[in-house]
């Protein structure tokens, strides 16, 4: 029987345990690369780290974290920037008004993917939510693939049905293209499409997320990534009335 608890990590063993356990689901499970890895301490570790909150939940059977995701507050990216900036051109983000949110890092331990953990997490950033009065939450989930076809056919569901206004667009840097971008396809489909989206981006799209980009290229994981955007105040009902309860109604 699991025992879990949700909290943000308050010592540097705390957070440790998270950046291994960030580690071991996305180096050790999927062979992601990166210059920012700690070779040989067993750390996903980067700069955005020492500025964030790291949300965890342990389970305290078992005295270990389970799951985790950082949460990097527009307050402290004055100088460091927020991560995504490493693979869009974010500027009309930034204008935004209010505080924002970004999320990031996100895992699970392989044992706990279909526990209640996912749902403890988002309680926490709900909680996260609340408590700094965030206007906007943003993050940039994974598609899995670097297939054309999937990719393309991806991109064609999610700017018909999903796509942001020009207000909120970014654009890949340079560096981050998707070389095999075929705007001219259209999604014929579209369930089949949404089914086979990662699950993480089928859970920002059901809380009522936009999307504000074309594809981009994360070389770190070699998959294709896009920017979603969630204005708090927009979280679908059930979900609000899910993560903030009787102040969502």
């Amino acid at each position: 029987m699991f025992d879990f608890e949700i909290k943000i990590a308050q010592t540097d063993e705390e957070i440790k345990a998270a950046q291994r356990l960030r580690y071991e689901v996305f180096y050790a499970e999927a062979g992601a690369e990166s210059s920012s890895l700690q070779q040989g301490d067993g750390l996903d570790s980067d700069k955005f780290d020492s500025v964030s909150k790291h949300l965890i939940v342990m389970d305290k059977s078992r005295n270990m974290i389970v799951g985790t995701y950082r949460l990097l507050f527009s307050a402290v990216v004055n100088q460091i920037g927020f991560y995504s900036e490493q693979i869009f051109d974010i500027q009309n983000i930034k204008r935004i008004e209010g505080t924002l949110l970004e999320l990031g890092r996100s895992c699970i331990h392989k044992d706990y993917r279909k526990s209640a953990v996912i749902n403890l997490l988002w309680n926490g950033i709900a909680w996260q939510i609340k408590e700094h009065e965030v206007k906007y939450i943003f993050g940039c989930p994974r598609l899995d693939t670097i297939d054309p076809h999937e990719v393309n056919e991806a991109f064609a569901l999610l700017r018909q049905k999903y796509y942001s206004h020009e207000e909120f667009r970014v654009y890949p840097l340079p560096k981050n293209t998707f070389s095999g971008l075929d705007e001219s396809v259209v999604c014929t489909n579209q369930r089949h499409v949404f089914r086979s989206l990662s699950p993480l981006m089928k859970g920002y799209l059901h809380l009522g997320a936009i999307v504000c980009c074309q594809p981009a290229m994360d070389h770190e994981f070699n998959t294709v990534v896009f920017f979603m955007l969630l204005p708090t105040e927009k979280i679908a009902g059930p979900y609000k009335r899910h993560f903030f309860g009787n102040e969502a109604q």
